[in-house]
């Protein structure tokens, strides 16, 4: 995410990385990737002008951490990578990431704090509750609904009109033809249930 903000600078957006936060007090000046780690959580409280990403991949800690981080008073940032052609009516909510090489059409909608990683499709009326993750080359077909928390791993498919029900996931290289109902798993050609919520 580092690097989709600084590929954002470059093509002209009016913000600059600063660096990470973590409360592990053993990282507190080291360098990441080349920028530095600022401190913990407290950072946020001493400069609360500046907008912060949350890019931990798991929905649910990453759900934890906003609330965490909300509560001290953090704004949310939103990346968007440059490569992605964005279509007019989309509606992206805040905290929400779209890395490069993804694709949409029309009609589509992220709810807060989701992350698109690199190479996805999201065809006509996609909708994304807060939460979904979706993984690297993960296509939705039309009218896909992806309910909050909902995560689809690397290569998933999803054939039109399929709803990813709440706090789902959908294992890596799935081909998900029905409902997947919250809380379940399921993985395969097609997708089927391997354990639902209890």
């Amino acid at each position: 995410m580092a690097q989709m903000a600084e590929r954002m600078r470059k093509s002209g957006a009016d913000l600059e990385t600063l660096g990470f936060i973590d409360d592990n007090p053993d990282l507190h000046g080291r360098d990441l990737c080349g920028l530095p780690v600022l401190g913990g959580k407290d950072f946020i409280r001493q400069y609360p002008e500046v907008r912060v990403i949350c890019a931990i991949g798991k929905p649910r800690a990453r759900r934890a951490a906003v609330a965490e981080l909300a509560r001290l008073g953090a704004r949310f940032a939103t990346l968007i990578d440059p490569s992605v052609s964005l279509p007019a009516e989309a509606v992206i909510g805040e905290g929400s990431m779209v890395c490069a090489g993804t694709v949409m059409t029309t009609n589509i909608r992220l709810g807060r704090h989701v992350i698109v990683n690199l190479s996805c499709t999201l065809s006509h009326d996609a909708d994304l509750a807060d939460f979904a993750t979706l993984a690297c080359g993960v296509h939705l077909s039309g009218n896909v609904t992806v309910r909050e928390g909902a995560e689809l791993g690397v290569g998933v498919n999803v054939i039109p009109g399929v709803t990813l029900g709440e706090w789902s996931m959908s294992g890596a290289g799935a081909a998900v033809i029905r409902d997947v109902p919250p809380g379940a798993t399921v993985v395969g050609v097609p997708a089927r249930i391997i354990k639902e919520q209890p």
